[in-house]
């Protein structure tokens, strides 16, 4: 029985239609860097020339809802005040995606609950001295893949409604923060808040503590003018709290260790007296802790360039 010549030519056809279609698939395809979003929500878009891009970031938050994806193309954007909540902000390129404060606003980018900001340069948060790049206040926070420049007194602030709270989760990683006054406070979390492989470079302060149970870890410091300042704060009846309510420091590289036994991490414990019209902060003692194990040799993070 001879073969029918129909059935040939249409399997040819269907053939070529698969391969004009694998190949569209990659060139439609939108390149959104490392950066892999989890959510289930959908994709907005701020710059670049696709058919209803936003202009502005806040337009994109303004009619984004929970769980979606704000995409900001390469390009300098002068805003502040961004509220992220339950949202992905995610940067084309830490180098070139820039949100810039521009010294005349006070708070770039206020990061609430289950939240990511990721791969952007936040400079230029320094009016009246009180700027601030990015302030954290919220659970289930992630701050990746960004350059933190210029901003002061604060580079990244991670406020105090989280006082004694252990279920706060909050994870600072593979950012680049230089030139900043304090470039990281801490104030208050549990354990989970994680301060890991970050490069804290020429600010005047690299990291500050009070009240909390950071883990801060595989960090480089480097020629910062303090590289930690360690605060204990408590008052008569909590004293033996002060103790507990304590970072902790692992693997870290520093530029001034000695190359032998642990790194010295000086600090002090302060002293509140509660009095009906004011309260007094009174120095006690200095204090020191320990990075037990610091590294040989500062990290590669790939957000330096």
């Amino acid at each position: 029985m001879g073969r029918n010549p129909l059935i040939g030519k249409t399997f040819i056809i269907i053939l070529i239609l698969l391969c004009i279609g694998l190949n569209i698939i990659p060139i439609t395809a939108q390149d959104t860097g490392k950066f892999q979003s989890t959510s289930q929500g959908s994709w907005l878009y701020v710059g670049g020339s696709g058919p209803g891009n936003y202009t502005r970031i806040q337009d994109a938050i303004d009619n984004a809802s929970a769980g979606d994806t704000i995409f900001v193309y390469h390009g300098t954007y002068y805003e502040h005040d961004l509220i992220i909540s339950k949202l992905n902000l995610i940067g084309e390129d830490r180098n070139t995606t820039i949100i810039d404060g521009n010294d005349a606003f006070t708070l770039g980018i206020l990061v609430e609950d289950e939240a990511t900001v990721h791969g952007f340069t936040v400079q230029g948060f320094t009016q009246f001295n009180s700027g601030i790049g990015i302030s954290v206040n919220g659970n289930k926070v992630t701050i990746s893949d960004n350059v933190i420049t210029g901003c002061s007194p604060y580079g990244i602030y991670i406020g105090t409604t989280w006082l004694g709270n252990e279920s706060n989760e909050c994870t600072i990683h593979d950012n680049f923060f230089i030139s900043n006054n304090d470039a990281l406070t801490v104030i208050g979390g549990g354990r989970l808040v994680s301060i890991d492989h970050n490069q804290f470079e020429n600010n005047y302060l690299g990291i500050s503590t009070r009240y909390t149970r950071a883990t801060i870890s595989r960090n480089n410091f480097i020629n910062n003018s303090g590289h930690i300042a360690l605060l204990w704060e408590t008052v008569f009846l909590t004293l033996p709290f002060v103790f507990y309510q304590t970072p902790s420091f692992s693997e870290n590289y520093w530029d001034d260790w000695s190359g032998k036994g642990p790194q010295v991490i000086h600090g002090y414990l302060y002293y509140w007296i509660h009095l009906s019209s004011m309260s007094i902060r009174i120095p006690l003692f200095p204090i020191v802790q320990f990075d037990w194990h610091p590294a040989q040799e500062p990290y590669n993070i790939p957000v330096v360039s």
